[in-house]
């Protein structure tokens, strides 16, 4: 009998759980990778559209990005939306929340978009550069965001924000 193969983290190699960087008692951030959600890509081309769903990421002009725990979301989409095209893009991107009292410093750190709480408030998102690295960030609260970064860069792109939360000390949950 053949046995199925499991999904592996891109980061599998590098996330180890732990305590790093500038020693404090409380670690200025915590990286966590969100496992097992489903992330559906839906394009409305030239259609007049709205969000899909309440939570979805705009990625531009009749584009969304929806990342659920729904494991049958894609499906119902396709089926409600036919003449759009919608996508399961879960094993594409790899998704980390970063949370803590210096997230936004250290996201500024390789980011030129404006991340004061005044400018990027809780629920707002963007495709942006971090780093040389193209993410998509969605600031949950004043404090924690979520990261979806390529797959193929995951792994380059957690090295390049654990050498910047050194400064600050992180936690690897």
């Amino acid at each position: 009998m053949v046995e199925a193969l499991k999904p592996r983290s891109a980061l599998a190699d590098v996330l180890k759980p732990g305590r790093y960087g500038a020693a404090a008692e409380t670690p200025g951030v915590t990286i966590t990778e969100i496992r097992g959600r489903t992330l559906v890509h839906i394009d409305f081309g030239s259609l007049e559209s709205t969000a899909p769903t309440p939570d979805a990421i705009s990625m531009g002009p009749g584009r969304w990005l929806i990342a659920t725990d729904d494991k049958g979301l894609a499906e119902r989409l396709a089926a409600e939306h036919t003449a759009a095209a919608v996508n399961d893009i879960s094993s594409s991107r790899t998704c980390l929340q970063l949370s803590g009292p210096k997230a936004r410093t250290v996201l500024a750190a390789g980011c030129s978009m404006d991340l004061h709480t005044s400018a990027f408030k809780p629920g707002d998102s963007a495709t942006t550069l971090v780093g040389q690295f193209t993410v998509t960030l969605k600031a949950i609260d004043d404090n924690t965001f979520e990261i979806f970064v390529a797959r193929g860069f995951a792994q380059s792109f957690f090295e390049w924000l654990t050498g910047v939360a050194a400064e600050v000390g992180y936690e690897v949950a």
